[in-house]
């Protein structure tokens, strides 16, 4: 298979997740199998992607616990032109795979689950740095109990969780209600994430019904969770706890040092001690100001937006008895059992949807199809459906729409190779919004996704008899117009601009 960095042979390819693909090697120097995780060469030119792959390594370096999957090396092979991260090989699969197997897991199984991540977290809280995507996905089931892994997107506390251009890292369905706002990164955000994983692992679903994106992070803002459910034998401390963890003021919940005591004092196990000298940041920094300006730029838009930036695994729609939550599984891959890897029969796709231009009216993307299975596609078709009435303006033979769906086919000659890849530019307008399309099948496969753009989501209405807000009276007709005529609302679907609300790029 060839050799990376002068010194780990790589054996096998176990998964392919949104950014990387990882494989199963062997370091030659130590003598010792490892995972090597491997960014994907259509984006190793790309220096934000090789950042987050180098933010992985040197958060994950830094830590050094038993429930937290280790990092040997970091290196860029300057042959292949790619960056690669070495990490210690993991004997087991992810929650996530075991929670599709299995469904709800028993009470204790869950609860020390959880007590040893929520161990890893105190432990990367207690030296500044916040994990901001805890999911099924990234907890696997090893042996040795469950370790954390994919620190890509962590942050150091006091850091601004918002990029310049306000977008925001993070899965959807386990995003604190107060990232939706764009404000410094702090561990609160991760027991959140616990609280939802708890909830999981018992129930077998989330803790309100969501059958869209959109619906899944308007309950993090102001849905209440359904109850835990009392189940034969378990103390009803697991359901306050959890609880607890899925409030919606961070200042309630418990820290992750606390709830890893008391969960692994109801499972019976013995918490992993902290490290003795925590190393925390001394002051807000830079960052911490230009968080400010970004968030205080955020409010002089005409709606309260916040952009999240998710690359997600198979689309992202899911219910409430099974999400989409598989972010980072490359990683989780390594085990051989991710969502990453190619779907049944030799067949496998990976679509990057990137929004490359937005005036409010009008719109350009960038569609690109990758054959990430074992057999040469010919005659290939990808379909998706725009959700906000979007129309083309650049329809050709190849590139199709009727009503809301789009149909993308090649040149009559192309084919379309594994590991090899398609682009297409298509250019649209719209009247409202221009939210992003969430799934994607070529020749009826359902492909990986990687979304880049927003798509905004609906606010709760305002009840009809509300009086006008004194802020913003109602303004007299000019003399020689005709007073506007008020639209009725939409039974459904994203809201106009200048509503409240938020807005997702997937």
């Amino acid at each position: 298979m060839g050799v990376i960095g002068g010194r780990y042979r790589l054996l096998e390819r176990l998964g392919t997740g949104g950014m990387s693909v990882v494989w199963r090697g062997h370091d030659e120097i130590l003598g010792r199998p490892v995972a090597i995780k491997v960014l994907s060469r259509e984006l190793a030119t790309d220096r934000w992607f090789r950042a987050r792959l180098r933010q992985e390594a040197l958060a994950a370096a830094r830590l050094c616990h038993p429930n937290i999957t280790s990092v040997f090396d970091f290196g860029f092979d300057e042959k292949l032109a790619v960056p690669y991260v070495v990490m210690e090989l993991n004997d087991g699969e992810p929650v996530s795979a075991r929670l599709r197997r299995e469904g709800a897991l028993p009470w204790r199984a869950a609860v020390t689950i959880v007590a040893e991540v929520a161990s890893a977290l105190a432990a990367a809280h207690h030296r500044g740095i916040v994990h901001r995507d805890v999911t099924p996905a990234n907890v696997m089931l090893t042996g040795s109990g469950a370790k954390v892994v994919d620190f890509g997107i962590s942050a150091a506390t006091g850091q601004c969780d918002a990029a310049p251009d306000g977008s925001l890292l993070g899965t959807p369905a386990y995003l604190a209600p107060e990232r939706l706002g764009g404000g410094p990164v702090a561990p609160p955000a991760d027991v959140y994430a616990l609280g939802l994983l708890l909830y999981r692992c018992i129930t077998g679903r989330l803790p309100w019904p969501a059958g869209t994106t959109a619906e899944a992070l308007r309950a993090h803002l102001y849905a209440d969770p359904e109850p835990v459910p009392s189940l034969p034998g378990m103390p009803l401390i697991v359901a306050t706890l959890c609880l607890q963890c899925l409030s919606k003021e961070p200042a309630e919940r418990p820290t992750a040092d606390a709830l890893a005591t008391a969960l692994s004092a109801v499972a019976g196990a013995r918490a992993k001690p902290l490290p003795s000298r925590p190393r925390l940041p001394a002051r807000p920094g830079p960052g911490a100001r230009l968080c400010a300006a970004v968030i205080a730029a955020r409010h002089r838009m005409h709606a309260a937006v916040v952009t999240v930036v998710l690359l997600a695994s198979l689309g992202l729609a899911w219910t409430s008895s099974r999400e989409n939550d598989d972010v980072g599984t490359a990683q989780a891959a390594a085990a051989g059992t991710g969502t990453g890897a190619v779907v049944p029969h030799g067949t496998g796709c990976k679509v990057r949807y990137r929004v490359q231009r937005d005036t409010g009216t009008d719109f350009g993307a960038q569609v690109t199809v990758i054959n990430t299975g074992e057999h040469i596609l010919t005659g290939w078709r990808l379909v998706f459906t725009f959700t906000g009435g979007q129309r083309l303006t650049s329809a050709t033979k190849r590139i199709a729409q009727k009503g809301r769906r789009v149909v993308i086919r090649p040149k009559s000659t192309r084919k379309l190779i594994p590991g090899r890849s398609a682009t297409v530019t298509i250019n649209g307008g719209y009247r409202t919004t221009n939210p992003l399309p969430l799934t994607f099948t070529l020749n009826g496969y359902q492909c990986q996704v990687e979304l880049l753009g927003a798509v905004v989501a609906p606010a709760p209405p305002a009840p009809a008899s509300s009086p006008a807000s004194p802020a913003s009276p109602a303004s007299p007709a000019s003399p020689g117009k005709k007073p506007r005529k008020k639209s009725a609302p939409a039974p459904s679907g994203p809201p106009a601009r200048g509503r409240s609300g938020f807005a997702v790029a997937i």
